[in-house]
Formats: C-alpha cells, sequence, structure tokens
C-alpha cells in the first residue's frame, strides 16, 4: 500500500550484519564470508554457500562449536584488493565479480557455478579493488 503519511521506519546503514558461524568452521579476518540457506557464515567457496554476505570484520573459530555460535560482524559496501584468477583490465571496471573461495575472485561465474561477489570497483597501481 502507497505511503499516506511521513513514515517512522528503522535503518541501518548497511555497514555490517552479524550472522551465527556454522559449525566446525574457521573464517579469517578480511575474507570473503558467505551464508548457507540457513544464514550461517562460512568462507566463500564452502559447498554449503548460497550467498555472499560480505567481508569477516574479525577472525571466527568455531571448529569446536555448535551451529550458530558466535556473531561474526561481516562488512559490505567497500572496496578490497582480493586476488583476482587472472588480471582484469580497465575495460572490466564495473564488471560483476565472483568468489571463488574466500579470498581469491574472479570475472568468470564459471557456468554459473560460482556467487556473485560484488564488482570490480577499479585498478590503481596494478591492484585490482573489489566493491563487496
Amino acid at each position: 500500500m502507497a505511503a499516506s503519511k511521513d513514515q517512522a521506519l528503522a535503518y541501518r546503514d548497511g555497514a555490517a550484519y552479524g550472522y551465527g558461524v556454522k559449525a566446525v568452521t574457521i573464517i579469517y579476518a578480511r575474507t570473503i564470508v558467505a551464508l548457507t540457506a540457513g544464514g550461517l557464515a562460512v568462507p566463500a567457496g564452502h559447498a554449503d554457500a548460497v550467498v555472499i554476505a560480505g567481508v569477516a570484520k574479525h577472525h571466527a573459530d568455531n571448529r569446536d562449536g555448535f551451529d550458530g555460535d558466535g556473531v561474526l560482524p561481516v562488512m559490505k559496501g567497500d572496496a578490497y584488493p582480493f586476488a583476482f584468477d587472472a588480471a582484469p583490465a580497465y575495460a572490466d571496471i564495473g564488471k560483476p565479480v565472483y568468489a571463488i573461495d574466500d579470498n581469491t575472485v574472479s570475472l568468470s561465474d564459471s557456468g554459473g557455478t560460482r556467487l556473485l561477489a560484488g564488482t570490480l570497483d577499479g585498478i590503481e597501481g596494478g591492484t585490482a579493488w573489489t566493491r563487496i
């Protein structure tokens, strides 16, 4: 229904959200984090990953815990210098970038098998920056 008056809505700036970590999982700080269908944080490239959530704000070790133990803040909206499987060209700026694993990205979705991580934001001094 269309609004008929000013709305008093809660909001977030989108910088970080917290997710429980999947059991028997370790996630390293400043790596790409994905979520399972149940909303648990796993490293990008994990077999159960269904969507990229962002970048781990800190280290999370749940190797001895249960599903959902601990809350891992995951950042998004910024650009990071993740490794590319093949050097992108300046003409690739703005194109989709896909996660291969928690620290490697690609311009190829490998036939739809990789999760969308973000876009190629820019290339500076030989470093490619991915906006997650």
